[in-house]
């Protein structure tokens, strides 16, 4: 099994964000192939209206102090910009990683003081319909 920490970040044909992780998180590795993501994508920062889906299942959580780690995420996520609208945590059932993503979301909602509408899901298909849910894709206006 590969350890080594990949992460990718598209835009389906529906507007929402695909972003999959994979081998022993890295912080730093993530933040900057995020930022490199959201220009490639965007042009500058991400935009937070956008619903996201995040693939786990073959996310290796580190070792270490998970509240040090938290801090760390929470620290450079604010310096992306702000959080999704809705964001869909997928496990794939992986205990290790869901109790991985059940924390994170404990700390984000405790350090930032505000709700965090992320939510974990064993499969794609079920974590999709919940973020795009109430997601309306902008449709240009038709002036003549």
């Amino acid at each position: 099994m590969d350890t080594a920490f990949e992460f990718d970040m598209t835009l389906d044909a529906n507007g929402v964000m695909l972003f999959r992780f994979s081998g022993v998180f890295d912080v730093d590795k993530w933040v900057d192939q995020q930022r490199a993501a959201a220009v490639r994508l965007f042009g500058s920062k991400i935009d937070p209206t956008r619903p996201a889906v995040v693939d786990l299942r073959a996310f290796i959580p580190p070792q270490g102090d998970w509240t040090k780690i938290a801090k760390l995420v929470l620290a450079r996520s604010q310096s992306l910009g702000e959080t999704r609208k809705r964001c869909a945590l997928i496990t794939g059932g992986n205990f290790c990683i869901d109790l991985a993503c059940r924390f994170y979301i404990l700390s984000k909602t405790f350090m930032s003081r505000s709700k965090c509408d992320t939510r974990t899901f064993c499969t794609i298909e079920e974590g999709y319909a919940w973020a795009a849910e109430t997601f309306v894709t902008p449709v240009p206006s038709r002036l003549h």
